[in-house]
């Protein structure tokens, strides 16, 4: 072998390793990137459920904050109901105090648990759909512990679910007395 081949060998083969060296360099530098940009889409990936979680939890949020002042808005009516009844039954003079409870589906029974009759009993709805059979309102009178079912039904106009009912003391009276409450939810479940 001459001079010139063993020196075209030897560069050939420094050229081999040098190819096989940044080959080698390339795999390690993909690899890495490969590595990194798997590790900064799992990032992405995390970022998103964290964000998508925080949105769930902040949707929920107002729906829970509801559910609250309903259920709040529920117990003080009640318990102005029951200081009605009691004022009503333990009072020196008869009177006719109510209660408004969810009976089944849309249908709701308004009760006078006073101690007097109630006469020309009117109830309005606000703006809420209501169905009532007829002769049911106005009613000529209802006695102590009488009910009258009343079918009313929120929906997605509704801004005034609020029951008024209006009676007289007595038959023909002009005086009228007033009692509101909103409309009951109605039970869960």
């Amino acid at each position: 072998m001459d001079a010139v081949s063993l020196v075209v060998s030897i560069l050939a083969l420094l050229g081999a390793g040098a190819g096989f060296a940044v080959q080698r360099r390339d795999r390690k530098i993909d690899r890495k990137d490969a590595d990194e940009a798997a590790r900064a889409s799992a990032e992405r990936a995390n970022r998103a459920q964290q964000t998508a979680d925080d949105a769930a939890e902040a949707a929920n949020r107002p729906a829970a904050a509801s559910e609250s002042l309903a259920a709040a808005t529920e117990r003080m009516a009640k318990a102005l109901e029951r200081e009605a009844r009691t004022a009503a039954r333990e009072g020196p003079i008869p009177q006719a105090a109510w209660t408004l409870a969810h009976n089944q589906g849309d249908t709701y029974l308004l009760n006078n648990v006073g101690t007097a009759v109630a006469y020309d009993v009117h109830v309005d709805t606000g703006d809420m759909v209501v169905r009532v059979p007829s002769g049911t309102w106005p009613r000529a009178e209802m006695s102590p512990d009488d009910a009258m079912k009343v079918l009313a039904v929120r929906t997605m106009g509704t801004k005034d679910d609020t029951v008024t009912v209006t009676r007289a003391s007595e038959p023909g009276g002009s005086e009228r007395h007033t009692w509101t409450r909103p409309l009951p939810p109605k039970p869960r479940g």
